[in-house]
């Protein structure tokens, strides 16, 4: 199966043209660069040394990999939590792997991803870093977010590689990894009331904050009160034994005491969106709060990214997930809700006690569950099976997906999977010579899903832009919104773009446009194959040619096929050539993508 895999990616690779060599740039005497000796086939500890090296050194730095397969078998210990467990060290500096045909293995029984590609915005984080992987394959990543018994379900993002930074591909297989959310309930694996986070169970009863400015709340998750009227301290980001991978908030009280405040980052302009918490827990009152101080097992909980808090005595409100973590459960009966979802995470679930019905369920965050008021928190989203990009930016050539999977957790309402391949999260990818197919999101975006959501680090407006060219991309599944979308929901239809030349290669590119994309074709005549593309356009769609002179030809869809082509003032050509030398495309749906 890898070697197949190879043949094909080697298949799409530009051959140098005839009569030209290899040039070797000058290079600025200022830059260091750094060549390892060749790692041995298999070994991963000498792989983990180099990068650590490589992030030591700073600078370019080159690793060179014998052909093998790298397995990350139990021997193998999880690196950091950046997002999640990875197995490798955090990208903070220019590195370039050389694979030479290599793949590396990932082991079910220790899920992870390979990489975290970090991009600086953390104050006290790793500096910003730019990954570049050449003729690898990565397979069997799998980014499995945490469970709770009754709080929410985490995130589970990125099955092999999360980026912030810059992420090249070359001559890469990214296959059968998996984005898998977090599940709520009984028997799931985690216990407390606590919301989970990513990349681990609930140990207690954690807290969180959210991600930011413009999202559905902002700031550090609740202080535990003294009489138990509020969620306990800010999601953690902490490892087993309390050290921390960043910085860390403050420490919960005892049983009758304060939780633990959430960090907040304001000067990077993430404030909460990393919700670096103390070891406190909830507020005072119940046998489900009070964090003991210091041993980590509350409020951001060994290994989370922002878990929800419990409410205590008096049936508090739980604490709001962070970026990626489950609502905490509400403590006790009445009228005190749980606490929302951070983004992919599960609402927390009300519970019923002495007879009386349960507290309202917490919401989720995008693409995560509602909690229910039995008991029973929201499932995790699932999200960018192969790639999640956060802020940053991926440049994909001559490389291939497949068998990747993006699945939502289990709860009162489940998770959502989005991005089979990549969830494109306000970053940029480009995309060429490249072919992904085979891959599942199981609610939408079968290979990308592309989102526009919030603010940029700053506090500026966001872009989510896909460039593709010379590939063939099966599918781009966004879920139609509901009749009556709630706020987040109504964010989804953000401008998007989509720019490519339309050539042999691609009359397959798409098959989903959500609510203001767009399609740009800038070639000088379209392929006569490229109607095929439009062979099944859903209500609402529109194509509007736009021609760099004269008038434009609007083409509008019908509920299911093409049935009728509509011309304003232009021409369309006999057969199924346009001879515009642009196309836009506009709607809520495009799809129909023929075989060749």
């Amino acid at each position: 199966m890898l070697r197949y895999a190879r043949t094909r990616v080697q298949r799409l690779r530009t051959r140098r043209p005839r009569g030209t060599s290899p040039r070797l740039d000058r290079l600025d005497s200022r830059q260091l660069l750094t060549s390892f000796q060749t790692v041995a086939a298999g070994d991963v500890g000498t792989l983990v040394a180099d990068i650590n090296q490589a992030n030591t050194d700073g600078g370019s730095s080159t690793i060179t990999l014998s052909a093998g397969t790298y397995v990350f078998d139990d021997g193998v210990a999880i690196d950091n939590y950046w997002f999640g467990p990875n197995y490798l060290p955090a990208i903070a500096c220019d590195l370039t792997i050389q694979g030479g045909g290599a793949t590396l293995l990932g082991n079910a029984s220790i899920p992870a991803r390979f990489f975290f590609v970090s991009g600086g915005l953390v104050s006290g984080g790793p500096a910003a870093g730019t990954l570049t992987l050449q003729d690898l394959t990565l397979t069997g990543g799998v980014a499995q977010g945490g469970s709770s018994n009754i709080g929410g379900g985490a995130l589970g993002a990125g099955g092999a590689i999360f980026n912030m930074g810059v992420l090249n591909l070359d001559g890469v297989s990214l296959l059968n990894n998996k984005a898998l959310g977090g599940s709520s309930g009984a028997g799931v694996g985690g216990h407390g009331y606590g919301g989970a986070g990513m990349g681990t169970n609930s140990i207690g009863d954690s807290g969180g904050g959210d991600m930011g400015q413009g999202f559905p709340s902002k700031g550090v998750g609740g202080t535990g009160g003294v009489d138990g009227q509020s969620g306990g301290g800010g999601g953690g980001f902490m490892q087993p034994g309390g050290a921390a991978s960043g910085a860390t908030g403050g420490n919960g009280g005892g049983s009758s005491g304060l939780g633990g405040n959430g960090g907040v980052y304001q000067d990077s302009g993430l404030e909460g969106m990393y919700g670096y918490g103390g070891d406190g827990g909830g507020g005072a009152g119940t046998a489900h709060a009070g964090g003991d101080s210091g041993n980590n097992a509350f409020g951001g909980g060994a290994n989370d990214l922002g878990g929800g808090g419990v409410g205590a005595g008096g049936g508090g409100q739980g604490g709001g997930g962070g970026f990626g973590g489950g609502g905490g459960a509400n403590g006790m009966a009445g009228g005190w809700s749980a606490g929302n979802g951070g983004f992919g995470g599960g609402g927390g679930a009300g519970v019923a006690q002495g007879g009386l019905p349960g507290a309202a369920g917490g919401l989720g965050g995008f693409g995560g569950g509602d909690g229910g008021s039995n008991g029973v928190g929201g499932g995790g989203a699932g999200l960018g099976g192969a790639i999640f990009n956060l802020y940053g930016t991926v440049n994909m050539a001559n490389s291939e997906t497949s068998i990747n999977v993006a699945l939502g957790g289990t709860g009162a309402s489940p998770g959502s999977g989005y991005g089979g391949a990549i969830f494109n999260l306000d970053g940029t990818l480009n995309i060429s010579q490249s072919q992904l197919e085979g891959d599942s999101g199981a609610n939408g975006g079968s290979e990308i899903y592309n989102l526009t959501y919030g603010y940029t680090p700053s506090g500026g407006a966001v872009a989510a832009v896909v460039n593709v060219s010379g590939s063939n991309i099966q599918g781009y599944n966004p879920p139609t919104p509901s009749p009556s979308p709630t706020p987040s929901q109504a964010q989804l239809d953000r401008l998007e773009s989509w720019r490519t030349k339309v050539n042999r290669r691609l009359h397959r590119i798409l098959d989903g446009l959500r609510v203001g994309s767009t399609l740009l074709n800038e070639d000088r005549a379209l392929d006569r194959r490229f109607h095929r593309m439009l062979d099944r356009l859903r209500m609402g769609a529109d194509v509007v040619n736009e021609r760099r002179s004269g008038p434009a030809l609007l083409i509008t869809a019908g509920d299911n096929h093409v049935g009728r082509y509509r011309a304003l003032g232009g021409a369309r050509a006999a057969g199924p050539r346009f001879l515009a030398r642009s196309l836009r495309l506009l709607g809520r749906h495009l799809a129909g993508t023929a075989p060749r």
